[in-house]
C-alpha cells in the first residue's frame, strides 16, 4: 500500500471528534483571550462560503460523532442486559427504563386562594 493511500485510509478511520480537532483545533481550541481575538479576526477574514462550509463540516462531524456514541451506548446496554440474565436468582435488579415518564402536573396555588380553617379566603389589601 502506498504512503498516500495509507494516509487516506487512516484519515477515513479517525473518530469524527479527532477530525474536528485536527481541522479546527488550532482555531477553536484557544485558551487565552488574545488567542481568541486572533481566531475571531481570522474567521472574519474568511469568505461567507468558507465560513458556511466550516460550519456545515463541524455539524457533519458532530452528527457522525453522535452516531458513534449512540452505537457505543447500545453496545453497553446489550452487555448490561446480557449480564443481568447471568446473575444469580437472589440478586434483584430493577428493570431498565425504556421511556422516561412525563413529570407530574403541579397545581399552582396563589395566595388569594388560601383559606384559613373555618374562615373566609384571605384577600391581600392591595388586591381589593
Amino acid at each position: 500500500m502506498s504512503k498516500e493511500r495509507f494516509t487516506k485510509a487512516q484519515s477515513r478511520d479517525r473518530a469524527p471528534a479527532a477530525e474536528a480537532q485536527r481541522y479546527y483545533g488550532e482555531a477553536f481550541g484557544v485558551r487565552r483571550r488574545e488567542e481568541l481575538a486572533e481566531s475571531m479576526a481570522e474567521w472574519a477574514e474568511l469568505s461567507e462560503e468558507e465560513q458556511s462550509f466550516a460550519v456545515a463540516h463541524l455539524v457533519y462531524l458532530g452528527v457522525q460523532q453522535a452516531g458513534r456514541v449512540e452505537r457505543l451506548l447500545e453496545e453497553v446496554r446489550d452487555l448490561v442486559e446480557e449480564g443481568i440474565e447471568d446473575l444469580p436468582d437472589d440478586v434483584v435488579v430493577p428493570e431498565l427504563v425504556e421511556e422516561v415518564p412525563p413529570p407530574p402536573v403541579l397545581e399552582v396555588v396563589t395566595p388569594e386562594a388560601v383559606v384559613p380553617e373555618g374562615g373566609e379566603p384571605e384577600v391581600p389589601d392591595d388586591a381589593a
